[in-house]
């Protein structure tokens, strides 16, 4: 492999990620260096600070809403961006809880109040479910002992019993030890992500990018991405 792509992606989707660039390796014989971090916020470490500094990258992977900012701030190139998956919210539990119904808006609120702790995370999802969900199930933050987990999956503080409900991005919830999955949040309630990929304005291997682009938006790409409980937007 003599060509190597820079891509910076948000760490939340580091697993599915990594398999589908393992399977571009084999297929067009380009190393893919991944450069992970959150998404968004004041962290040193968040992509779109990092961008901000002039980190080199060569694809750029972001929530389209942030993507969008990077465009108009000249940092990736408008005409190459598109979209590449969803990602929706879910809940979960600990392994030694019983089965908690999240199925509809009645059921969602019960089990919210109910529950001895609502752990959620700092980022999106998490402000999704505590300024968003909250207001539309009529739940009042003196109904909730809410517990924001910062530096480590929600399901982390559910599997240690720091909380008994938790909700995170599905992909974040999907294979980590010691919860159970509740499912994803009510239709009429859930909130999606749509994740969009950009080649960078100063990407060191411009046809490699677009063809590592392409490839995540094909039907190789949605299995592993579907394995996490995201939706592939498929080309």
């Amino acid at each position: 492999m003599n060509v190597t792509i820079r891509v910076l992606a948000p760490q939340a989707f580091q697993i599915p990620l990594t398999a589908v660039g393992s399977l571009f390796e084999q297929v067009a014989r380009v190393r893919v260096q991944w450069l992970w971090g959150p998404a968004g916020g004041s962290s040193p470490q968040a992509l779109v600070q990092r961008l901000e500094r002039g980190e080199a990258a060569d694809v750029v992977l972001l929530p389209a809403a942030l993507l969008a900012l990077q465009v108009q701030a000249g940092r990736v190139d408008e005409g190459s961006c598109t979209e590449v998956m969803r990602s929706r919210i879910g809940a979960c539990v600990s392994q030694d809880h019983p089965r908690v119904d999240i199925g509809s808006a009645q059921a969602l609120r019960l089990a919210i109040v109910q529950a001895r702790g609502v752990a959620y995370s700092q980022a999106g999802s998490g402000v999704y479910v505590s300024q968003v969900l909250f207001g539309k199930l009529g739940i009042e933050p003196a109904q909730v002992r809410a517990v924001q987990v910062r530096d480590e999956p929600v399901a982390a503080a559910v599997a240690r019993g720091d909380a008994e409900l938790g909700f995170q991005q599905i992909s974040e919830i999907l294979g980590q030890p010691g919860v159970c999955f509740a499912g994803p949040l009510p239709d009429d309630l859930q909130h999606v992500t749509v994740i969009a990929a950009g080649r960078s304005a100063g990407a060191a291997e411009p046809e490699a990018a677009r063809s590592f682009m392409q490839f995540l938006c094909s039907a190789e790409a949605a299995g592993p991405l579907a394995d996490a409980g995201l939706d592939s937007c498929l080309g």
